[in-house]
């Protein structure tokens, strides 16, 4: 699929799948609302965002910078 549109594909399938198990966790445990807002955000800015932004970056920098900038990810997770 041209662009960013099979990741924005794929996480509506991976969101189609969680959500019906999400919804049986939550009927279980009550928490504030705040907490879904955060995971909300934290979910969108952990898939959605970084994956289309390795897809722009790797039409614009050879394979060799991509694989470094790849391999540096779980440094900057750390920091």
């Amino acid at each position: 699929m041209p662009g960013v549109q099979g990741t924005a594909v794929a996480t509506l399938i991976s969101s189609a799948v969680m959500v019906p198990i999400s919804v049986v966790i939550l009927w279980e445990v009550a928490l504030p609302p705040e907490a879904y807002v955060y995971a909300a955000v934290a979910g969108l800015l952990a898939t959605a965002v970084r994956y289309a932004l390795d897809l722009i970056v790797l039409r614009h920098v050879t394979p060799l910078m991509f694989g470094l900038g790849m391999s540096l990810n779980p440094l900057f997770a750390a920091v």
